[in-house]
């Protein structure tokens, strides 16, 4: 009895980190950090020691809610008055690389003081005045990104990538979350999985609709009630059939019978939330690593990037959708810092990202020149980059931080079209 006693309450014995059970290396179980990702400048997470993802309480740490109240649409002078880029806040403050806080609407200047009176004279012209609308601004900076987003669960079934998830990240197979199964009452399993969600998605039609969404709202309400991520991989894959299922549920034609995307958006944030914690975010200061020297190791180092980068991407997308959402939604108030409340870099390269190999991937990090964008500052892009060095993430980025006509000039000095 006491020697069961014993055998219960005896600490766990402790497992080997994430990065190095993905790579199949062996680990020595150092802590806080392994030797091998020591060395490698790698996130070092212990199965069952990853933190518990924080509340979320209203209003968001990162949108400021009483402060501001103005409308999107408001008459201002021309031509005294011109509108540049910046004062659109990249854009409706939704991206701003240049100053460590900024208020889009704060610093718009929204009261035009009169032009001087000649003394004696009091005929004033009546000026000229235009607006500035949601859905202008919508079409110039978030258009793109939406006809994208639109895309994507095509994309999905048809490729079996995102622009956030590498298509090389599930080649050994989908994980439980993108390929979940639930035990039903007849003890049969039925399959819960976003991909299978996707497909029936891309597949809707006039008759089929109501079943098909029937299917949808099932799956997605298991995926709400699933048991939580216990290690990276998991929380990764989690976080991606979250996305799906809210860009299924956003951009629906038919949304009667889907879940309303707010009962999606705090799962969806604090899945994010918890896999940030096991992300590596490179610093943009520092010289870019060099490969190691042998192929047994370039294949780790890959595979490692592969994970981490689709990781970093899935972060900053779930945040950027976030704050479409709510702009397309109408929120009032909206405010962020200019990084989405996030401190964050990524690997702003389409080569690196499109290797599909460990040969592929170390031809592109050692002969061609990658930017590493850190909180969303792209001017070292602007300045040095080539248009094929932009993917489809970066081309979603760079219209909302530019807007539509200036991304397409951009691309047009380059020799190609956006």
């Amino acid at each position: 009895m006491r020697s069961s006693l014993a055998d219960r309450t005896a600490p766990p014995r402790r497992k080997s980190c994430e990065a190095c059970k993905v790579a199949k290396r062996r680990c020595d179980l150092a802590y806080p950090a392994c030797t091998r990702c020591a060395s490698r400048s790698l996130a070092c997470v212990y199965p069952g020691r990853q933190p518990v993802p924080p509340e979320f309480p209203e209003p968001y740490p990162w949108f400021s809610t009483d402060d501001l109240s103005l409308p999107f649409e408001t008459p201002m002078y021309t031509p005294d008055f011109k509108v540049t880029l910046s004062d659109m806040g990249y854009p409706l403050g939704v991206l701003n690389p240049q100053s460590p806080y900024m208020d889009p609407l704060e610093n718009m200047s929204w009261e035009i003081t009169p032009p001087d009176v000649t003394p004696g004279s009091y005929e004033l012209e009546a000026p000229k005045s235009r607006t500035i609308s949601l859905s202008e601004a919508i079409a110039s900076r978030l258009q793109f990104a939406i006809d994208m987003l639109k895309k994507i669960p095509k994309m999905m079934v048809r490729e079996t990538q995102t622009p956030w998830c590498h298509k090389q990240l599930y080649r050994d197979g989908l994980p439980k979350y993108m390929q979940g199964k639930k035990r039903g009452n007849n003890h049969l399993t039925k399959k819960t999985e976003a991909y299978t969600t996707c497909t029936l998605h891309i597949t809707k039609n006039r008759t089929n609709t109501p079943i098909i969404n029937s299917l949808i709202n099932t799956n997605i309400q298991s995926h709400l009630t699933a048991s939580v991520p216990t290690n990276p991989q998991e929380t990764l894959a989690h976080t991606h059939a979250l996305l799906l299922y809210q860009i299924i549920c956003i951009f629906s034609d038919d949304t009667t019978s889907l879940p309303a995307p707010e009962t999606i958006l705090p799962h969806l944030e604090s899945s994010a939330m918890l896999l940030l914690s096991c992300i590596y975010f490179p610093d943009t200061s520092t010289q870019v690593s060099v490969l190691p020297s042998t192929p047994e190791e370039t294949l780790d180092f890959w595979t490692s990037w592969v994970f981490q980068e689709s990781a970093r991407r899935t972060v900053l997308f779930t945040f950027y959708l976030t704050q479409i959402f709510r702009v397309i939604q109408g929120y009032p108030n909206l405010n962020c810092d200019g990084r989405l409340g996030l401190v964050h870099s990524f690997y702003f390269s389409a080569r690196l990202w499109l290797a599909q190999d460990p040969v592929g991937f170390a031809e592109a990090w050692t002969m061609e020149d990658h930017f590493l964008v850190g909180e969303l500052n792209f001017e070292r892009v602007l300045v040095d980059a080539k248009a094929s060095d932009v993917d489809a993430f970066g081309r979603m980025l760079l219209v909302t931080f530019m807007g539509i006509e200036q991304a397409r000039t951009w691309f047009l000095v380059r020799g190609e079209v956006l």
